[in-house]
C-alpha cells in the first residue's frame, strides 16, 4: 500500500491523475460511536466510483488536537479494504476534513529564552494533523481541509475572516487591484501555515477554507487540486464522505425507531 511518491503531474490539468478520495467520521451524538466513510471519486469528472464505511468505537480518550491518534487507524483500515477489494481505484491522493501541517502539536517559533534551550528533538518536530498523520501511515498525498480558522502562537490576531475577505476583494480604487481565490496564511516568523481558499468553481462562497499540506506535496499543488476538485466551498470528495456517512447514521436511527431500539442497540 505504501507508495511515498506522486503519481501524477503536481500542477493543472493533474496529467495522469485518476482517483481523488475524500474521508470524514461523524459522531453518533453524545456517544463515543461513529461512522467512518472513505469515498474515491474519478477525476476530472468527480463522481463517485467506490465508496465503504466502518461503525466504529473511539476507545481512546478525547484530548483537543490529538484526535488524529483517536481516529487514524479506523481510516486506514477502510484503505486497505479499499487496495483488497477495488485496488484499481485505489487513490493518488486523499483529501482530509483535518489540518495538516497546520496544527497546534508541530514545532513553532520559540522566543529568545526557549531558542537557547533548543534541542535535537524540538527541531525534529512539525506539525502533524489527521492529514499528515494518514499521509504517512499510507504513504501517499494528503490535503488538510478546515472549516474554521486555527491559530496557533506565531498567527497574528489581525489575520481574521473580515482581513481575509477583504483580501479577496479587489480595491476598486486601484487600476491595478484584482480579485484572488486564496491569500496564504504566514506567522509573524514568515512561516506559511496553509492558504485560505474560496474555490473558484464556488460563486457564491464569501468564507474561505483552510488549506494546509498533509504530505508529499507542495501547498501549490495542494490548493489548485482544491480548486480544481470543489464545485461548492467544500472539496467534493470531502462533501461526499459527509454526506455519506451522515446518511448512513440516518438510516440507523430510523431502523431503531422502526424497531423501538435505541440507536446504540442496532450498531
Amino acid at each position: 500500500m505504501q507508495q511515498n511518491r506522486l503519481t501524477f503531474s503536481p500542477v493543472p490539468p493533474f496529467e495522469d491523475l485518476k482517483y481523488i478520495a475524500g474521508v470524514d467520521i461523524s459522531f453518533v451524538k453524545n456517544t463515543n460511536k461513529a461512522c467512518a466513510f472513505l469515498d474515491i471519486l474519478s477525476y476530472p469528472d468527480l463522481k463517485i466510483v467506490w465508496e465503504t464505511h466502518d461503525i466504529v468505537e473511539m476507545t481512546e480518550e478525547y484530548v483537543p488536537f490529538y484526535l488524529a491518534f483517536r481516529e487514524v487507524r479506523h481510516l486506514v483500515k477502510l484503505f486497505e479494504r479499499c487496495q483488497r477489494e477495488k485496488g484499481e481505484m485505489y487513490p493518488q491522493v486523499v483529501l482530509v476534513d483535518g489540518g495538516g501541517v497546520w496544527h497546534p502539536k508541530g514545532t513553532h517559533p520559540l522566543s529568545a529564552a526557549e531558542d537557547d534551550m533548543r534541542c535535537m528533538w524540538t527541531d525534529l518536530m512539525v506539525g502533524l494533523g489527521l492529514a499528515s498523520h494518514l499521509g504517512v501511515l499510507l504513504g501517499i498525498p494528503t490535503i488538510g481541509i478546515a472549516k474554521s480558522l486555527l491559530y496557533l502562537p506565531d498567527i497574528p490576531q489581525t489575520i481574521t475572516y473580515d482581513t481575509l475577505r477583504a483580501s479577496f476583494t479587489p480595491d476598486p480604487s486601484s487600476p491595478t487591484s484584482t480579485s484572488t481565490n486564496h491569500v496564504l496564511v504566514r506567522g509573524e516568523s514568515g512561516t506559511v501555515y496553509g492558504a485560505a481558499v474560496i474555490p473558484r468553481n464556488a460563486k457564491s462562497c464569501e468564507k474561505p477554507i483552510f488549506v494546509s499540506v498533509g504530505h508529499l506535496l507542495s501547498l501549490d499543488t495542494a490548493v489548485e487540486l482544491v480548486h480544481a476538485t470543489s464545485l461548492f466551498r467544500v472539496p467534493e470528495a470531502i462533501r461526499g464522505a459527509d454526506q455519506g456517512g451522515r446518511e448512513v447514521l440516518r438510516k440507523l436511527e430510523e431502523r431503531a425507531k422502526k424497531d423501538g431500539k435505541g440507536i446504540l442497540e442496532v450498531l
